[in-house]
């Protein structure tokens, strides 16, 4: 039987938007794998395992679905990685299931397997490595969770986006080549001819393992063709078959083909080293010349081009992550981030916009799941139509896309040494990172830094005197955590307080460039992601592995939690203290102390808060902290280099930490009480905004965005009735288009009732489907624990 477009798109929706679960086979491959490798070396071992792991995982195939290739033995199966970490499984997994959020059902068999196979990977791994030679001070920093980097404590990088049209024109066989080619070349005295030998036969291995992945599902495609009675859909497995013995070894031919291919490349990576953030990059663009071939010659039409895109979305979906504990704290949902970016302009600075952009809005309408995430590139020369259908959609509470100032990022590309051809051909990753597609290892979201904590710390001279370990609050600790920067009872100005500040952020940023630096070389050493470097321009060229610099350009950018928190208690202090004199620095200290108890300390909590300027109101003295506060952090990572042979940039957004690293923070002048939650990201203490979003906008426009070319994000929530009617729709567009002007580097949008999230919070039963922008990605509102709930549940609600 034929099915229809929407009918397809609900027959496969059911068999993957489902719960999450643990699979396990990942697990027992990549153990039986280095078993049989022990003493090879590095590249060849990790093609091996992913030999093996491709080669022999379970595969199927979705009835109804026109393109293959699954991550898990079932959808939304979350992998094990246990050559990352292995002590936090062991000791955690058998709460997954009942956790806050992001729970993934395991079975006891499971459990006992695991059990087993991790015993293997003690001291093999690589936060054993980590842990074996950081430094005491960056240990205990880790542990009282002023720094955190549970990613790639436990995952390799993500935050990329592959080189997609040059496996689409050349198929890897081409790869191939290209690698014989080098290795021909190669000077046997040469210094480095081991170090290259060695890369390029792990990369032969490598291409011999998506050779066989890609085999396996031809002859399931044939077996289940063989088996199957309908004609149509024997047809279509026929054909599914037909594109697996194509691509990605051969150049693809067609659009069907070509995102088969997008497909085979963007899956992969997810089974390689777990990484966060695999991104499509600019699929409009190197889609398109497919596309109209194909309607050119009259094989393809808008409703088959879209059904297919539909099928690539569906499989995105499938995709999960099992984190840590304290990682799904911190990346709640989890924010996978399969980006898709639309629009934009060319080297040329023209605008690409096509018919496949409003396409890819159609496709995320039909299929209205997490994933894919899309990005739009906003520009002064973006059709106003393809505008009005992205704000349409974002309207209609698809919580998609989010959108991106190219005027910002361009420029803060370029400050990051980037030349403007490469500037412009930037793809969104996960959150609001940005890179160069197919030329970067971003280093993104590796690791965070809390800056409220590095406040309280200045506040303290250093003495850490509040902590969260994950059960219970402790409010007396007395730990010399950070520099001693004085009494601030002694402080006689705002500049001794900024400057006692300023000490506190440099000496943590120094620490996690100790701890990233170090994660960075043991990657290298132990796991060489060897995929990426077949799919990332630089590493053939250079003989490199992706984690080892072989990429184009490579950042470190670690994430600042709690900034706006920071500004606003420096502000506090500025008027409350040092300008207006409302409260000796001894009485706000010793308010802070007591978490602002009793009848005293609660007048004092509520004259803080509402009679202190507030980040988010357009108020020149609040705003000129947060100024200060990202400049300042901005400013703290210079000098500082990777090994991979590039630059720390900041980004400025936290993901979900902001509840985690409000649990580990005590009070501060802000108002806030020791345990709340921080800012959201970039945006304004929850409840603070007071004047609207133009103001929240015109706060935000003060801090230079192009300081930070791995971005920052911005949440607004907006009530429904703000787009109900065509002209308030053209007003939505009009603020959008204000966001150029402005220099606002991201927004995103929560377009929804608040009552529905509290509905849904009692009722999940009947919100299965209900998605909500967290941070820089999309999640299921039901999956999120209570506090990460709470916290969306109570952002300030705007009107226009």
């Amino acid at each position: 039987m034929k099915l229809s477009r929407k009918e397809r798109v609900e027959r496969i929706r059911k068999q993957v938007h489902i719960d999450r679960t643990v699979d396990t086979a990942r697990a027992r491959l990549v153990t039986e794998s280095y078993r049989e490798t022990e003493g090879m070396a590095s590249p060849l071992r990790r093609a091996k395992a992913l030999q093996k792991i491709l080669g022999e995982m379970p595969i199927y195939i979705h009835d109804g679905q026109l393109l293959v290739g699954n991550q898990g033995e079932r959808s939304r199966a979350g992998l094990i990685f246990p050559e990352f970490q292995w002590d936090a499984t062991l000791s955690e997994m058998e709460s997954w299931a009942t956790r806050p959020g992001d729970k993934f059902a395991i079975t006891p068999e499971q459990v006992a397997e695991l059990k087993e196979l991790l015993q293997y990977w003690k001291g093999r791994t690589v936060r054993d490595r980590a842990n074996s030679v950081l430094p005491e001070s960056v240990q205990r920093s880790l542990q009282y969770g002023i720094i955190s980097n549970a990613n790639y404590l436990m995952s390799g990088h993500g935050h990329f986006i592959p080189d997609f049209p040059k496996i689409l024109e050349k198929g890897f066989h081409g790869v191939r080549r290209e690698i014989e080619e080098r290795m021909a070349a190669l000077d046997q005295t040469a210094a480095d001819y081991y170090r290259k030998q060695i890369f390029y036969q792990g990369e032969l291995e490598t291409i011999k393992a998506v050779e066989i992945f890609a085999a396996r599902y031809a002859e399931l495609a044939e077996k289940t063709a063989a088996e199957t009675e309908d004609a149509d859909r024997r047809e279509e497995l026929a054909r599914i078959a037909r594109n697996c013995r194509r691509v990605p070894m051969e150049p693809a031919r067609d659009y069907w083909e070509a995102l088969q291919c997008i497909w085979f490349v963007q899956v992969i990576p997810q089974i390689e080293v777990n990484g966060l953030s695999v991104c499509l990059g600019r699929m409009d663009q190197y889609l398109y010349p497919y596309y109209l071939r194909d309607k050119q010659a009259e094989l393809l039409d808008d409703d088959k081009a879209l059904e297919l895109l539909d099928c690539l979305y569906l499989q995105t979906a499938t995709i999960t992550k099992i984190y840590s504990n304290e990682g799904a704290m911190i990346f709640a949902g989890p924010g996978v981030g399969q980006t898709i970016t639309l629009s934009g302009v060319d080297k040329n600075g023209k605008d690409v916009t096509n018919e496949l952009s409003y396409l890819c809005i159609d496709a995320d309408e039909d299929v209205r799941l997490m994933q894919p995430d899309i990005a739009v590139r906003n520009h002064p020369l973006i059709p106003e139509r393809f505008l009005k259908k992205c704000c349409a959609h974002a309207a209609a509470g698809r919580d998609k896309p989010k959108f991106f100032t190219d005027r910002v990022i361009i420029q803060s590309l370029q400050n990051a040494g980037i030349p403007l051809e490469d500037a412009r051909d930037y793809g969104d990753l996960g959150c609001s990172e940005i890179i160069v597609c197919g030329k970067t290892c971003s280093g993104g979201n590796m690791g965070n830094l809390c800056m409220a904590m590095c406040f309280d710390l200045a506040m303290h001279d250093g003495v850490q005197h509040w902590y969260y370990d994950g059960k219970d609050f402790h409010p007396d600790i007395h730990l010399q955590m950070g520099p001693h920067t004085g009494d601030p009872r002694t402080f006689r100005s705002m500049e001794d307080l900024r400057k006692a500040y300023s000490q506190q952020v440099r000496y943590f940023v120094k620490q996690l460039a100790i701890l990233d630096n170090v994660l960075d070389n043991i990657q290298t050493e132990l796991v060489p992601h060897v995929f990426y470097s077949l799919i990332v321009d630089g590493c053939i060229d250079s003989g490199r592995d992706f984690t080892g610099g072989g990429a184009i350009y490579n950042h470190t950018s670690p994430l600042a939690a709690g900034p706006i928190t920071a500004s606003d208690s420096l502000a506090a202090v500025k008027k409350a203290v040092f300008e207006d004199r409302m409260v000796s620095m001894e009485e706000l200290l010793r308010a802070l102390d007591s978490n602002f108890a009793g009848e005293s300390g609660e007048e004092l909590r509520q004259m803080l808060i509402k009679r202190v300027p507030k980040f988010g109101n357009d108020d020149d003295a609040a705003d000129e902290e947060a100024v200060f506060v990202v400049r300042d952090y901005y400013e703290s990572m210079q000098g500082y280099e990777n090994p991979r042979g590039g630059k720390w940039v900041p980004s400025v957004y936290n993901l979900t930490g902001n509840v985690g690293f409000g649990w580990r923070t005590g009070p501060t002048p802000d108002g806030r009480v020791g345990g709340e939650l921080l800012n959201d990201n970039i945006c304004p203490m929850q409840g603070r905004d007071l004047n609207g979003p133009t103001s929240v906008v015109k706060s935000l426009s003060k801090i230079d965005a192009s300081l930070l070319p791995q971005g920052y994000v911005f949440n607004l929530k907006f009530a429904p009735n703000i787009v109900n009617n065509e002209e308030n729709l053209k007003k939505f567009v009009s603020f959008n288009h204000s966001l150029n002007d402005y220099g606002i580097f991201h927004v995103q949008y929560n377009i929804l009732d608040g009552n529905t999230l509290l509905d849904a919070q009692q009722h999940p039963e009947k919100h299965k489907d209900l998605l909500i922008r967290v941070s820089g990605y999309s999640a299921y509102f039901v999956e999120l624990g209570k506090d990460v709930q709470d916290h969306l549940i109570h952002r300030t609600l705007h009107t226009i």
